[in-house]
């Protein structure tokens, strides 16, 4: 499943996310993507804290190099 929602509800659907994987008889992963503030921070590292959902420090980070080609 994938969606997307804005910042200022992404901890109701942590907390959702984190009580259904309590319930649940299957394994999940959960994959949060979010831009950088220039000062290096994220706005969602804050959010899983506050759930108690620790991201996995290896994670992908995207610097925008993969703009569309110039016409040729």
């Amino acid at each position: 499943m994938e969606f997307e929602i804005p910042v200022e509800k992404a901890g109701i659907a942590l907390e959702a996310l984190k009580k259904a994987a309590g319930e649940i008889e299957t394994v999940f992963s959960l994959d949060i993507i979010s831009r950088v503030y220039p000062d290096g921070t994220t706005p969602i590292a804050e959010l899983t804290g506050k759930v108690g959902i620790t991201p996995s420090p290896n994670g992908k980070t995207n610097v925008g190099l993969g703009r569309p080609r110039a016409e040729v």
